[in-house]
């Protein structure tokens, strides 16, 4: 009873803070309203049908649509000065004759060049450039496969060119249709929760964890008569440790119980029953509780051992941050760190 004030006093604080952070995730995160195409530059000699064809293909491409806005430039010192300008962020300079060569199995190179800024931008451009050689390349070799069977087999080569036709249309209309081949899924169906659950989950476990600063030091600041008192009324060690294990418990219960409302309050709707669900989550930290406190005795090295575990195994488990906004190297560490696991079992306690 003499701590739970200031037990409920650290809860109150830092979930104040948290719903801060909570309620303005999108915004911290990402902007759900804002879009930009990346600007590109592009130099195409239209003086043949196919690669007009070759054009109005990439226009078409839905990807292509999306990501990029294309300027057509029509020579390359143009499109260059528009790069330096900073109008542009990439400049393709597709080849004469490029898609005619393609069919000729000719090797033209696309150029792309890049001004010195090495941004994201860039890699969405490589990526969808990338991405169009590949379906370019299977065709070519599906168009080439079709003539080295023909000349083979003696096929009429009319013949052959007629089948090379009908399955370049089919394939180049496969292309354009594609995005018909996936479903669009959001970020909050990926996950299953939302970003503001996910984080309100992970940080309502913060916030009591975070109370092992006080609560350690309550355990290693408490007079020796207490304990000598229990073996006097008949309390074995092991005894004391449960019953201090329990209060610990009920400390933090008390401490959950002002999460939930205030999840509850800022309109975050958490479940009913995560009052009972939440239960195991608060006897494996108050069992760490307990460790640290008689495990480390002097206050400064607890509090830093605290702060240590706690922010960089909250960090690495994605609690601060989730998992889907890191890097891919510290996503496949959240994956071996069984803090994460607490994390989301106390999120899908919640929500």
């Amino acid at each position: 009873m003499r701590i739970l004030p200031a037990t409920l006093l650290y809860t109150l604080l830092f979930l104040l803070v948290s719903l801060i952070v909570i309620k303005n995730a999108e915004k911290l995160f990402f902007d759900p309203n804002k879009y930009g195409q990346v600007p590109v530059g592009l130099v195409m000699p239209l003086d043949s049908d196919r690669n007009k064809f070759g054009l109005k293909l990439v226009q078409d491409m839905q990807s292509f649509r999306e990501a990029m806005d294309i300027r057509q430039y029509d020579t390359e010192e143009a499109g260059k000065a528009a790069l330096d300008a900073s109008e542009i962020t990439a400049l393709i300079l597709i080849p004469d004759d490029f898609v005619d060569a393609i069919y000729r199995n000719e090797n033209k190179p696309i150029r792309i060049i890049f001004r010195e800024n090495n941004t994201l931008e860039e890699h969405i451009i490589n990526d969808l450039m990338l991405s169009s050689a590949n379906m370019l390349g299977t065709s070519q070799a599906a168009s080439m496969s079709v003539k080295a069977l023909g000349e083979s087999v003696g096929v009429d080569p009319e013949l052959t060119a007629k089948v090379i036709d009908t399955l370049e249309s089919y394939y180049f209309t496969y292309i354009i249709g594609r995005e018909s081949l996936f479903t669009k899924k959001s970020f909050d169906s990926l996950a299953g929760l939302s970003l503001k659950e996910q984080l309100a989950g992970s940080y309502g476990l913060l916030v009591l964890s975070f109370l092992c600063f006080i609560l350690t030091a309550f355990y290693q600041g408490k007079h020796p008569a207490y304990q000598i008192r229990q073996k006097c009324a008949g309390v074995s060690r092991l005894g004391i440790g449960i019953s201090e294990w329990i209060s610990t418990v009920v400390l933090l219960y008390a401490a959950f119980l002002l999460v939930f409302f205030g999840f509850t309050i800022a309109k975050l709707g958490p479940k009913p029953t995560a009052l009972i669900m939440i239960l195991p989550v608060l006897m494996i930290l108050g069992l760490f509780i307990l460790l640290l406190s008689y495990s480390v005795h002097s206050p400064v090295y607890s509090n830093l051992a605290i702060l240590v575990s706690i922010v960089l195994l909250m960090y690495l488990a994605g609690g601060l941050i989730p998992a889907d906004f890191l890097p891919k190297f510290l996503q496949d560490l959240c994956k071996w760190n069984p803090v994460s696991w607490l994390i989301h079992f106390t999120q899908h306690v919640l929500f």
